[in-house]
């Protein structure tokens, strides 16, 4: 073996053992509970996403404060929502902390605040005015 083949062999050993010491891509909680590398909110059929987001999930009235108790409670760390509304109370940190997702799953209508949800929710369409 030549010094030039020699050399990129040697190349192609050191970014391969980087490679594998480096340690794998992954969803991990960030400081706000959500993941760090979040996939997005999938459609389930026209009008309706599946969200992961916190076990249990909760559920609030139009217009409440993170403070308020919640209507009821969405169990298995996931749920359906039919839109988002960007202008509401503050609903925790993380990116979108105006946000809040409708939701009609699992009872009456009421809304989970964004950073409650694992998942990206851009995708979800906006809620009618």
């Amino acid at each position: 073996m030549n010094s030039r083949n020699s050399a990129i062999a040697a190349s192609i050993f050191a970014v391969g053992v980087a490679l594998s010491l480096a340690p794998a891509a992954s969803a991990t909680p960030s400081d706000d509970g959500t993941s760090a590398a979040a996939a997005a909110c999938r459609s389930l059929r026209p009008g309706v996403w599946g969200c992961r987001a916190v076990n249990p999930v909760p559920v609030y009235r139009d217009h409440a404060r993170l403070g308020d108790a919640p209507l009821r409670w969405i169990q298995g760390g996931w749920f359906e929502t039919n839109c988002k509304n960007d202008s509401g109370n503050y609903s925790g940190p993380g990116p979108h902390s105006h946000r809040w997702e409708y939701t009609t799953y699992g009872g009456a209508g009421g809304w989970v605040p964004d950073s409650k949800v694992h998942d990206e929710t851009n995708p979800v369409q906006n809620c009618p005015r």
